[in-house]
């Protein structure tokens, strides 16, 4: 993984500038349109405000991804309702210049430690638009099984894609 020190954090209401200027650096092609390409500070500010909260009352886990000191991502496990309460929506960020350096790897690595880990979830999900390979390896690295395939689910900037569904379940046996 090389010499970087990695640090995975709460969001605070300061890191507004850094949220907006993360998701304006972001590879977008890939990932759902949950965190828009461009915010609005007051925006931004809501966002932070909302993964602060959902964060302190346990219901979710938001995470900003430090490497050297500097907001280089984001990672967030987002719970299903109803029936489905026990899976976890994995969804992570990178910036280009923390790709393929092993920070995308050790960040899903300490996220399945703080959730499954934990017993705040029993599975976790991850959908992951096809032609994004390296998210899917860093999936795989962490033990996440590909379980099939959804066609054409998902559109962006005018392109659809099928998407892999990724899965990995605490075993307690």
């Amino acid at each position: 993984m090389g010499q970087h020190s990695i640090r995975l954090r709460q969001w605070s209401l300061s890191d507004t500038n850094s949220l907006r200027w993360l998701v304006s650096h972001v590879d977008c092609r890939y990932v759902d349109d949950m965190l828009p390409q461009y915010l609005e500070e007051w925006q931004a500010e809501k966002i932070v405000k909302d993964f602060v909260d959902r964060t302190l009352w346990g219901q979710e886990l938001h995470l900003a991804v430090e490497c050297d000191d500097k907001v280089v991502g984001a990672v967030g496990v987002t719970r299903k309702g109803d029936n489905y309460r026990q899976d976890g929506v994995l969804r992570c960020i990178l910036l280009p210049e923390a790709c393929g350096q092993g920070v995308g790897t050790e960040v899903i690595r300490r996220v399945v430690q703080q959730t499954l880990g934990q017993g705040l979830y029993q599975r976790l999900t991850a959908r992951v638009f096809i032609p994004n390979v390296m998210a899917a390896r860093v999936l795989e690295r962490n033990g996440f099984v590909r379980e099939g395939v959804m066609r054409r689910s998902a559109r962006r900037d005018g392109v659809v894609y099928d998407e892999y569904v990724y899965g990995l379940m605490w075993c307690d046996e």
